[in-house]
């Protein structure tokens, strides 16, 4: 499918030329007004719709930089595996909430050079999925143990265009968007030793384009060109800028029935073929318009803080990253979580709030206590995470990131149970685990259930009390 979409969306409500009044001929101050108003819905509405694609776009961009893959940043060119050698750290900057239990494998690819045929080693007994990430930021599966074993078959990733038979024996991938993401995660204890065996998982991991594989040539696809998101010829303000951002994404964009409105929206915004211009837009309708984007922009954030499920301070996303068309929904996971895993996969609760709804914050210490009969209910494994609000992890002299199951040394108690203490300072107490956070300023929790059982999947269980235990200021 090639772009174009502004041609065939055809339901447009609301356009204006180029230089459009102030006040159409014969039309009162109220019509104008109620019009004016109209487009700050739509870019209400546009924001949430498109935030996701754009920090999609921007992972994307960032994550194929470079000519030489590079393990450290974890980037590679377009096409090419970037294979993080050692676990997630602060100076991880791809993206948002990357975990530090598994080492990733990650590989953009450009379906309009396709199809191709991803091929992977056999895992043995060690824990290992591959998502799949379309350029919206949802994921339609994860493939690996839980689903093939030690053992995944080939994988035939095409785009929505592809009329061919999938080859015999291979996996059936279809991409709805051009760009396409493979996110492999494999489980490592961290140890030296056990990097090495992890590392040659990953050397073995190969995707070639079908018709390369076809004639048996074992090389890499080209790499193609990407569109920038700004376009440096064209100077938008501070408050548009999103609408530029977008209106580059969307000139690459493979549309879908379900778009065909947002799309006609984003026209009555002054993105057009070439992008956003502007000038489209009448001095006041781009005041209006900024209104609009902002008010998206704090919808998602208040929705990133009511994902799902709440209780005991976590908000619980039960749908992963299959989102159907609830717009919010996902641009509220793009926020802090982009590229989860589905639900059968992993489970990914969000603590930002202590159990008493007090937002969490470095001046304060927190403990989570887990009772031996209802540690999380997991078949992989399970963790949890600490981030600064803007989902990096906090560097700190222990160099501890996260407390899980396989923590070396994880403390337990007489009676078995868990308590994960939270806070900028070691805690004296020895019969607890310290999981250290800024010394001020806001943070949130991660917990990663992978390959969740029955009782988290139907809500039996959920996660343990985030509790604060300092005195705060007037007590």
């Amino acid at each position: 499918m090639k772009p174009g979409w502004l041609l065939s969306a055809g339901l447009l409500t609301l356009a204006l030329p180029q230089g459009a009044p102030a006040r159409e001929p014969g039309q009162t101050e109220a019509a104008q007004e109620a019009a004016s108003d109209a487009i700050a819905r739509r870019a209400r509405d546009l924001y949430v719709w498109g935030y996701p694609l754009v920090q999609a776009a921007r992972i994307r961009l960032v994550s194929t930089r470079g000519t030489q893959p590079d393990p450290v940043r974890l980037t590679a060119p377009i096409h090419q595996f970037a294979h993080g050698r050692k676990l997630a750290d602060p100076d991880m900057r791809i993206g948002v909430g990357p975990n530090n239990d598994t080492l990733y494998s990650l590989i953009w690819m450009d379906l309009a050079q396709g199809p191709f045929v991803f091929e992977a080693p056999d895992f043995g007994g060690r824990y290992y999925t591959f998502s799949l990430n379309a350029a919206d930021s949802s994921s339609s599966d994860s493939l690996g143990r839980r689903t093939h074993g030690g053992k995944l078959p080939p994988l035939f990733i095409h785009g929505v265009g592809y009329r061919g038979a999938v080859p015999e024996g291979m996996v059936d991938v279809a991409s709805p968007t051009r760009y396409f993401e493979l996110a492999g995660r494999t489980l490592t204890t961290g140890t030296s030793a056990d990097y090495a065996v992890v590392h040659r998982l990953q050397d073995a991991m190969k995707l070639r384009r079908y018709a390369d594989w076809r004639k048996g040539r074992d090389v890499a696809a080209p790499v193609t060109a990407q569109r920038p998101l700004d376009d440096p010829a064209r100077a938008v303000a501070d408050d548009l800028r999103f609408l530029e951002e977008l209106g580059q994404v969307l000139r690459d964009w493979w549309p879908r029935p379900g778009d065909a409105a947002l799309l006609a929206q984003a026209k009555a915004l002054g993105i057009g073929p070439d992008g956003f211009d502007p000038a489209r837009l009448g001095s006041r309708l781009r005041k209006k318009a900024a209104k609009g984007l902002a008010d998206g922009a704090a919808l998602v954030e208040r929705q990133s803080r009511q994902l799902g499920v709440q209780a005991n301070g976590w908000t619980t996303n039960y749908s992963g990253a299959r989102f159907g068309t609830d717009y919010l929904l996902r641009a509220a996971v793009a926020k802090d979580q982009i590229y989860v895993a589905v639900p059968e996969e992993a489970i990914y609760p969000i603590g930002r709030v202590d159990a008493s709804d007090a937002p969490l914050d470095g001046q304060g210490t927190y403990r989570i206590t887990m009772p031996a009969a209802a540690l999380p209910p997991v078949d992989a494994f399970w963790s949890i995470t600490l981030y600064d609000d803007n989902g990096f992890m906090v560097a700190n002299p222990a160099r501890r990131y996260s407390v899980g199951d396989r923590t070396p040394q994880l403390v337990r108690r007489a009676d078995g149970s868990v308590v994960i203490a939270i806070g900028a300072s070691a805690p004296a107490d020895k019969d607890v685990n310290w999981l250290p956070a800024p010394a001020e300023g806001p943070f949130y929790l991660m917990m990663r259930l992978y390959q969740p059982r029955a009782a988290v999947l139907d809500r039996r269980w959920s996660p343990p009390p985030i509790v604060r235990t300092d005195k705060t200021k007037g007590e």
